[in-house]
């Protein structure tokens, strides 16, 4: 049909029908919601969602390069992405019900819709540094008193 097997899901969601997944050789992999994913950028770059498929890390680069930065992002939702070897074609991806497409080790990361999936978290991540939302320090300020 369209070149790629997929794996029939342990946990059919409300996007999936059952039977609607072949038995194929791409498996299916859920990522919880607020899991951090990273972006290696130039340090001048405005990235636009809308105009191109943006790649991300589910770990942190272990060095950034002279002139670049690292964007940190947050999942505000479960996402279920297709782990295979290549990228499918967005049409296939979204046909089997997939939000985006992961590399099998798992550092390559491409959503579909990432500009509606993804919080801005830290826009220059610096390593041994966090960044917190305000709703996060009133929440610690209330929980101290």
């Amino acid at each position: 049909m369209d070149g790629i097997e997929w794996s029939k899901p342990s946990v059919l969601g409300k996007r999936r029908q059952a039977g609607g997944f072949h038995p194929f050789a791409c498996e299916t992999q859920r990522l919880p919601a607020r899991i951090p994913v990273f972006q290696l950028v130039q340090r001048d770059e405005i990235s636009d969602f809308e105009a191109s498929t943006p790649t991300f890390s589910l770990q942190l680069p272990p060095q950034q390069q002279e002139g670049t930065r690292i964007r940190e992002f947050m999942l505000k939702q479960s996402v279920i992405v297709a782990k295979c070897a290549h990228c499918p074609c967005d049409g296939v991806l979204r046909d089997h019900g997939c939000d985006g497409w992961m590399s099998v080790d798992g550092q390559t990361l491409q959503l579909l819709d990432a500009a509606s999936i993804l919080q801005l978290t830290d826009d220059d991540k610096h390593r041994g540094m966090s960044q917190a939302f305000l709703t996060d320090m009133f929440l610690r300020h209330s929980s101290q008193r």
